[in-house]
């Protein structure tokens, strides 16, 4: 049987595959530096992919209030380029910004983890969290390095979190 196979409503699922820019701004707003241009030199999908480059970029999206549990988790994933040119900022982040900044969670390739030595910051992804429920210490960046994650490399990629009552998966 499929007894305890919990079903989820899709809050987002983008492919990027928008006519011009214009049309990815009006779903994704442009809110730092510009925001996400709409590219064709590296796409996952059909023809089409959103790129940041270097310089400070960012794109907002807002969805529904969203209260994950064990017997409904949210499951949030992304696909994505990953140069494996050194260390470098290239993550996705989901905050909780309304009326002031509430939670922020991120994960990708960050370039400043405590601890974390270059070697270190070129092989491993990174994740952050930044407030814990009930007020606990978060642990800001830290490496994806456990046994059997997956390490950089040149190509596509996804990461992805599950999220139920009080764990981050």
């Amino acid at each position: 049987t499929w007894a305890g196979i919990v079903s989820a409503a899709v809050i987002i699922d983008d492919n990027m595959e928008y006519a011009d820019q214009t049309a990815l701004n009006a779903v994704w707003t442009a809110s730092v530096g510009g925001g996400a241009q709409l590219s064709t030199t590296e796409a996952y999908s059909a023809t089409h992919s959103a790129y940041i480059d270097l310089t400070a970029r960012r794109s907002d999206r807002n969805f529904p209030e969203t209260v994950p549990s064990t017997a409904q988790p949210l499951e949030w994933s992304v696909r994505f380029w990953d140069s494996a040119a050194g260390n470098a900022r290239q993550y996705i982040q989901l905050l909780d910004n309304s009326p002031a900044l509430a939670q922020l969670i991120a994960f990708g390739v960050y370039n400043s983890v405590p601890g974390a030595t270059v070697a270190d910051l070129n092989t491993y992804y990174a994740a952050r969290v930044a407030f814990m429920p009930g007020g606990g210490t978060a642990p800001g960046w830290f490496l994806l390095n456990d046994t059997g994650v997956a390490t950089r490399s040149q190509g596509w990629h996804e990461l992805k979190v599950v999220f139920k009552d009080t764990t981050a998966e």
